[in-house]
Parts: structure tokens; sequence; C-alpha cells
């Protein structure tokens, strides 16, 4: 998937009301809602909720994926890798993008600094993974790594922590386990497909695929996260702030995706560091954002990097060791 959005230029803000703010927490509740649930939920009738839905669709402004940890996957090593660009970022970011293992990608203002995340087995499989990165783009280079131990959503007071809280139900002949790759593939990329579109793409009853999806559900180990294209609600200035504390990082990072509004928190292996994602209208909004941030902790620095572009968003983690028929 890829997504630029959070910085798009000239673009005119989606009247977002409150209404519509009901409909994205409900869905980020319980993502598989139908329509007349979510039309109770929200207070609006089922035509107004699916014409709303409708907009949110023709515009991008919302999207709904299924978010599986990628400690979930046997992704076992998560980091935040910086990389300086010699020339066009532009140039670079297309080329880097296309690596499977790189799950995000962002550019930095201010420098010729990509920001990628960046998920493998194991910490063996890093310079592996950085050489193919070397190889698709030769004017990057390595400037610094931090290991990723959590991930916190933070729309609107929810908090997702990255642990693994239960495992893949994958089943265990080969032909199941692969049907059950294949269907969690498309929930990661759309969690409300219907019943009857999976039916159609794993080429199972209209039953069995509801029965199976049901069955991934029930295991909690696939969660809805809401990609909120920030420009178009008014909110074109994306910014990645770092955040020093004098201890417990990992009691701040929850507070923070709880407490501020932000896209993602990370909570790196620098027992003092947390590093989050936030979109602001203004310059002003960033200020008042990191002092409300000094009042949650003992903060020992921070500083923020405005971001000219996501380039690359996806939540969908792949498996180590295991593959898809070609097609699938």
């Amino acid at each position: 998937m890829i997504h630029t959005a959070f910085v798009s230029v000239g673009v005119t803000p989606t009247q977002f009301d409150e209404f519509d703010q009901k409909i994205v927490e409900a869905l980020l509740r319980n993502g598989r809602l139908g329509g007349k649930d979510l039309s109770v939920e929200v207070g609006l009738s089922e035509a107004t909720v699916s014409r709303r839905c409708g907009i949110y669709a023709s515009t991008g402004v919302f999207r709904l994926c299924g978010f599986i940890d990628p400690w979930q996957c046997g992704c076992g090593h998560v980091t935040l890798v910086r990389l300086g660009v010699t020339g066009s970022p532009h140039a670079a970011a297309e080329r880097i993008a296309g690596v499977s293992a790189v799950h995000r990608l962002s550019w930095a203002a201010g420098s010729n600094s990509l920001l990628a995340l960046v998920a493998c087995a194991d910490t063996t499989k890093l310079p592996e993974t950085l050489d193919t990165i070397a190889s698709a783009c030769p004017n990057a280079h390595h400037e610094a790594t931090d290991t990723v131990v959590a991930i916190h959503q933070g729309h609107d007071g929810t908090a997702k922590p990255a642990t693994m809280s239960a495992q893949l139900p994958l089943r265990e002949s080969p032909r199941q386990r692969n049907t059950d790759l294949r269907l969690v593939q498309l929930l990661q990329r759309d969690l409300r497909m219907s019943y009857t579109a999976i039916a159609n793409e794993l080429g199972n009853s209209i039953t069995l695929s509801g029965e199976h999806t049901k069955r991934i559900f029930a295991s909690g180990a696939i969660s809805a996260i809401g990609v909120i294209d920030m420009a178009l609600r008014g909110m074109p200035l994306t910014a990645v702030i770092s955040i020093s504390f004098t201890k417990d990082a990992t009691k701040h990072a929850r507070t923070l995706a709880q407490k501020l509004p932000s896209n993602l928190v990370f909570l790196t292996d620098n027992p003092e560091q947390v590093v989050a994602e936030v979109s602001f209208a203004g310059e002003g909004d960033v200020f008042r954002w990191m002092e409300q941030a000094r009042h949650l902790g003992d903060v020992r620095s921070i500083r923020w990097d405005p971001l000219h572009a996501i380039y690359k968003q996806t939540y969908d983690w792949a498996i180590p060791g295991e593959t898809l028929p070609h097609g699938a």
C-alpha cells in the first residue's frame, strides 16, 4: 500500500464532524460491525452511515486495516532504521518502498533522511535486509537503528500495545494453513471485506469463509487499525517527535498513546526513549503537544522533525518462512 496523502499540498479538507468521529471510533472498536449495528452505535440511519462510509472510501480519508502485531507473525526483530540519502529523497524512497521488509517509510524534513520501519525474523537477518535496501538504492546509507519493542496505536485514546496476546490460529495441514494465510492477508488489507468477497478470493463457500473469519477474530490475534488521512482532515503537518525520559519509558509510551492524540507511538530498546508520530494543523499545535507531553513524565529531552511525506504504510506483515503459491 503506497500512502503519501498525509502531507498532500493544496487538498480540500473533508468535512469531518462528530458523527464521523463516532463512526471511526466504533469501527476501531469492532471493525466487522454491520451497517445496521453501526447505525445504532452512532445514532444515525443506516443509509446515512452507508453514505458517509462511501465518502471515506472515495476520498481516502479513512481506511480500516486488520493489524496483526509483527511479533505474532514471527517477525522477532522490528527496527526503526534511519537512512541518509545523497541526491533526491523522492527517487530513493520510490526504490526503497519496493523492499518487502520495509513496512513504513517516511522522509523527515530538514534533512535527507528516510525513516523506515523494518521487520525480519531475527537480528541475524537485519544486515541482509540492509544489503537489500542498499542494492535497491545505492545512494542510501545506514545512519542509525533503534530496535522496536512495542507499537502503540494512539487514535483518540485507544492504545494497542504490540505484545503477543494470541498466536495466529493457523491450521496444521499445508492446504488449510495456506487458506488461513491468504485469509489473514486479505483482512490485513481490508478488515471489512465481505464474506462473499472473501469466498471469491479463497475459492470457498460463503459459509466456510465466514466460519474461518470468525475463528481468526475470536483468537484476538487481529485488531482494527484506522489509516486516517490527516491532510484531508485539515492536519497537513505530520511530525516525528523523539522524547527521552529519565525513567519508565514503557509506562510513558502507553500514557502518551492514551492521553495525547497520536498516529503511532514506538517504544524502542533504549529504556529512556519514545518516538511518536503525530499530525497537526500547524507548528503551534506541535509545541502545545510537546508541552503537554512534558507534564506526563520526567522528560529529559524532546525534539521534533516534520515529515515531508509518508511513502509506504502497510500492515500486511509477512510470516517468515511461509510462502504463498504464485498469484495467491
